[in-house]
């Protein structure tokens, strides 16, 4: 894995083993499907030069999968396992909730899990230092609460991206932008807007690999990146003892 290795890391695989016959992992594919308009260096840079800005009113989802097919002992083993991250950039304000899920079976014994929904809201706090955000979440019993954050805490789907012009040539195959040292690969493809605002990012690698007493191990992983502008709005919700605002709109 490349650009995107420690994404796929952090939790992706780990529940799964590190053996298995991949297939397809059910994720959206909107981001590949999605074409790309040509942009300008001008327009590339600015977009890139102030990613807070160019993200403002905007709704960001993530999503990464790993699925795997074995045999081991002579058991069929199946684990599939999404991660999926949705942002909001509005009003000044960040919204952000993570779910996760894996589905499987060795044998007849279940594998299927899901983790607890993650959801917060951050506000700027006002601190001198401008990285700690006032953090507004929901807690197991369904009420919300209020604490710290720091800037640094907060998931960023776009930060493992190149946001050099220089290091990208557009590809009518893959419909995008990719590395100029993987144009026919399986790297990130970056898609545009005739705004010059990217929409799209899209991954998928193959990996194929031997192991003593399995076989070959073939394991196929993808990442799907969509950015919607516009129409995004963002209200701090009611915590206990009266903090925050009076509702929650996304």
């Amino acid at each position: 894995m490349k650009k995107f290795g420690m994404i796929f890391a952090a939790g992706a695989l780990a529940a799964c083993m590190a053996v298995g016959f991949a297939a397809c992992a059910p994720i959206s594919s909107e981001a590949k499907g999605t074409p790309s308009a040509h942009v300008t260096r001008e327009q590339w840079d600015a977009f890139f030069s102030d990613l807070d800005a160019s993200l403002e009113n905007s709704a960001i989802t993530y999503e990464t999968s790993s699925s795997d097919t074995s045999y081991v002992l002579g058991i069929k083993y199946t684990c599939t396992e999404v991660i999926k991250y949705e942002t909001v950039h509005a009003d000044g304000l960040i919204y952000q909730k993570k779910e996760s899920y894996q589905t499987g079976a060795y044998g007849d014994i279940s594998l299927d899990d899901t983790d607890p929904t993650e959801e917060f809201y951050l506000e700027p706090s006002g601190d001198e230092s401008g990285i700690l955000y006032n953090r507004y979440w929901k807690n197991a019993g369904g009420t919300w609460s209020k604490g710290m954050m720091a800037a640094e805490a907060l998931f960023d789907p776009l930060s493992g991206i190149s946001a050099d012009y220089d290091d990208y040539v557009y590809s009518d195959s893959r419909s995008g932008y990719v590395l100029k040292e993987d144009v026919g690969g399986e790297d990130v493809v970056l898609k545009f807007n005739e705004d010059g605002k990217l929409v799209a990012v899209w991954q998928e690698e193959t990996i194929v690999t031997d192991m003593a007493g399995i076989g070959s191990v073939r394991t196929i992983e993808q990442m799907n990146i969509v950015i919607e502008y516009g129409g995004q709005s963002l209200t701090l919700p009611e915590v206990e003892g009266g903090d925050g605002g009076s509702g929650v709109s996304a």
